[in-house]
């Protein structure tokens, strides 16, 4: 009962299912992952503007931005083999 409410556990789920689009048709779906890299580039400001405003400690920022920082490696990786992919058809 209590998964019904969550609606931070949801909004990750509808994202996440965006994603299986690139698995599918890698090029016509690169829009995902561009959004993907926008989304993990968007958490550093947000974190070091928006933490002090809400009295995050500055720590737990620099744990928040690691998620961007992290998250945007794979994105970049799939980016590169999706410009391969049509570079050959």
């Amino acid at each position: 009962m209590a998964y019904g409410t969550d609606w931070l556990a949801f909004a990750h789920l509808v994202i996440a299912v965006a994603f299986l689009g690139p698995l599918v048709d890698p090029v016509r779906n690169k829009w995902v992952l561009v959004f993907g890299v926008a989304a993990c580039l968007g958490v550093l400001p947000l974190a070091l503007i928006a933490g002090p405003i809400r009295g995050i400690p500055f720590y737990w920022r620099l744990i928040d931005c690691s998620f961007g920082v992290i998250g945007v490696l794979p994105l970049l990786i799939c980016l590169r083999y999706v410009r391969q992919i049509e570079q050959t058809t």
